[in-house]
């Protein structure tokens, strides 16, 4: 029962951070005009850089995500402290863009979506931590 419970708070939380994560986003581009150039300049080369992240013991990895600039652009992956893998997602010049798949602590597969420019699209899938499947949304 308790387990049920946290996962329905899990899940909760996730959607919860991705609805602000994307407000934000939105938020930050509502005043008509971007920072970013909707052309990439042909005469710069375009560097893609893989970052690595460590949780504060500075051993355990946090965050491996590629990025152009500062923006976050290709495979990102949260582990969790355990170094078991957490959560699997892609960007495309920092939005949301393609399958996200976030994992148990256990391995099993907790949610599965798919984001375009930044939002939820088709089946979104969430598994119990045995891996029955507990719902699926449209969007």
């Amino acid at each position: 029962m308790i387990v049920y419970v946290l996962s329905g708070i899990i899940v909760v939380l996730v959607i919860l951070l991705t609805v602000i994560m994307f407000r934000r986003r939105a938020n930050s581009s509502s005043n008509g005009f971007s920072l970013k150039p909707l052309v990439q300049d042909e005469e710069k080369p375009v560097v893609r850089e893989r970052r690595t992240e460590y949780y504060e013991d500075g051993r355990a990895v946090k965050f491996l995500y590629e990025c152009v600039g500062n923006d976050k652009d290709g495979k990102e992956e949260l582990y969790y402290p355990s170094g078991k893998l957490n959560r699997v997602r892609n960007w495309k010049r920092g939005v949301l863009d393609g399958e996200m798949i976030v994992y148990h602590s256990n391995g099993n597969v907790y949610i599965r979506g798919n984001y375009k420019n930044g939002s939820l699209v088709g089946e979104y899938t969430v598994f119990k931590d045995n891996g029955n499947l507990l719902t699926i949304k449209q969007y």
